[in-house]
Order: structure tokens, then C-alpha cells, then sequence
């Protein structure tokens, strides 16, 4: 118990410490190398799920930036039928990503959500994402256990707003006409 307790006063995120974190209606697994999912993307997620209920069983949802997968599993288990894709390039975050959907409804993709899927082109309903979105002079104001995240999944050039242009041209590409994106 003290080696846990020095590594959480050294700064280490307590999801580190339980290699687990809670996201909605379910647990996923976290470590070294994966963005930590927060409270405050579970607002997107209720999002997400309220244009759900307006979608019928063949609808098609993806996540860009999965990350450990947290959003698209908490939406598969709240709203069971659409098909489900999560797509992650970290190398890093693949691993997390691929345990944490195992049993699920979703399809991990590993890919740059600037290419990725282009057989759905036109074609998804919802398009959800929790990106990158930290300006990248924002550093030093950030506390240690936010920094253990990963810096891609932290940092988006000069304005934060890298990652956010390439969503929307992946969501603008990928969506249906009266498609939504969630970010």
C-alpha cells in the first residue's frame, strides 16, 4: 500500500495505480500510453445517445480518437443495435482499445481518423470524438497526473484546434446527409 501511495503523491493517476477507470455504465481498462476518460465526456456521450433514440437499428456510429474505447462502449451498452466503430493510430492505445471492446458491439479500427473508413463514406449517422484539444503553450499550467496522458491525445498545435480541422473534414466525409458529429 505504500508503494501506491508514494506513486500517487509522486503524481501518477490513480487510474494508473488501478489500471481501471470508470466511464458511465462501464469500466475500462487504462494504463501508460492511453488517455484517461473523464467526467466531462460523459456530456458527450448523452449527447450521443439522445440522437440514438432518433436513429433506427441500422444506424452506424464512429468514434475517432478511441483512445481506450471508453465512448463507444458505454454507448453500445446503453443503446444496444447500431453497428459500432471505434478508430485509434496510437500504437500505444491499440492494445487498451482491443481488450476493452472484446465482447462487445463495437469494431476497434486501427487507422488515422483523417483516412480511415472510406467505405463508409457518406454513409454513418453519427460521428463522436473526444479530441486532442489543449493549445500546446497550455503545458505548463497543466497538472502531473494530466500529464501523464498521453501528449497526442493532449495537445493540438499552437490554437488546439489541429485535431478539430481534421475531424471535420473526416465527419463532413464520412457523414450522411443530416448525419451529426459530437465533439
Amino acid at each position: 500500500r505504500m508503494a501506491l501511495l508514494t506513486r500517487r503523491l509522486a503524481g501518477e493517476p490513480l487510474q494508473h495505480l488501478t489500471g481501471r477507470a470508470a466511464f458511465r455504465t462501464v469500466e475500462v481498462a487504462v494504463g501508460p500510453g492511453v488517455f484517461i476518460p473523464r467526467p466531462e465526456t460523459e456530456l458527450l456521450a448523452g449527447w450521443a445517445l439522445e440522437r440514438l433514440a432518433r436513429l433506427g437499428p441500422d444506424a452506424v456510429v464512429v468514434e475517432l480518437c478511441a483512445g481506450s474505447g471508453a465512448l463507444s462502449r458505454a454507448l453500445a451498452a446503453e443503446h444496444p443495435g447500431p453497428r459500432y466503430l471505434a478508430v485509434e493510430l496510437s500504437g500505444a492505445a491499440w492494445p487498451y482499445l482491443v481488450a476493452n471492446l472484446a465482447g462487445t458491439a463495437v469494431t476497434p479500427v486501427r487507422g488515422d481518423m483523417a483516412l480511415a473508413l472510406p467505405e463508409l463514406n457518406g454513409r454513418v449517422d453519427l460521428v463522436v470524438v473526444n479530441p486532442p484539444y489543449v493549445p500546446e503553450a497550455a503545458r505548463s499550467a497543466l497538472p502531473g497526473d494530466v500529464l501523464a496522458d498521453p501528449p497526442e491525445a493532449l495537445f493540438a498545435g499552437a490554437d488546439g484546434l489541429d485535431a478539430l480541422r481534421v475531424v471535420v473534414d473526416a465527419a463532413a466525409r464520412l457523414l450522411r446527409p443530416g448525419g451529426w458529429v459530437g465533439a
